[in-house]
């Protein structure tokens, strides 16, 4: 679900304890946690982050072991999803001229995870993303999608006011030119 979290762009995850009943994750919600999503933050960053809440999740429950029917609360069903599991295609993002840049960046960031990279498509060649970056300063003019910056594993580019940075696994085609268009 954290991966998705990312994807969809959430600005919230966090650890949820709730009883179990006849449906899936639709018992009365015990206790919550949660965790504001910052923009550097990507699958690891997250897990990382639950990782160390946890304890203290499980510590509240401990301590209110006596009453937990008491302090529990109905689910809104009605604002439930369920995360699916990502098939080969949903690793592929795709940048075009209207891609907004944060959704972008935690797209990428939602879609790292152990030895699966997100790609993406540039000029019709699919590339592994192994990170991206926004740079910290904004574009002067340059067209969206234009080449600023290319190296063999990495390619910097235009992306609305931004210049995006994205590095690869593998190497990028060659006849990617600093000045050229990627879309």
């Amino acid at each position: 679900p954290l991966n998705w979290s990312l994807i969809n762009g959430d600005k919230k995850v966090g650890l949820t304890t709730h009883f179990i009943d006849a449906e899936v994750d639709s018992g009365n919600i015990i206790h919550q946690t949660e965790l504001i999503v910052m923009m550097k933050d990507n699958l690891n960053s997250l897990s990382d982050k639950i990782a160390l809440i946890a304890p203290i999740h499980i510590d509240y429950l401990f301590k209110n072991i006596h009453n937990l029917k008491t302090i529990s609360r109905t689910q809104d069903l009605s604002s439930s999803t369920f995360a699916p599991r990502l098939k080969g295609v949903d690793y592929l993002v795709e940048i075009n001229e209207s891609t907004n840049v944060t959704n972008l960046v935690m797209e990428i960031k939602g879609k790292q995870y152990k030895q699966n990279h997100p790609k993406i498509s540039i000029n019709g060649f699919t590339v592994d993303v192994c990170d991206i970056d926004l740079s910290i300063m904004d574009n002067v003019g340059e067209p969206p999608g234009t080449i600023v910056q290319f190296n063999g594993d990495e390619i910097i580019f235009v992306l609305g006011d931004k210049y995006i940075s994205i590095i690869t696994s593998s190497s990028l085609p060659n006849n990617l030119k600093v000045g050229m268009r990627i879309f």
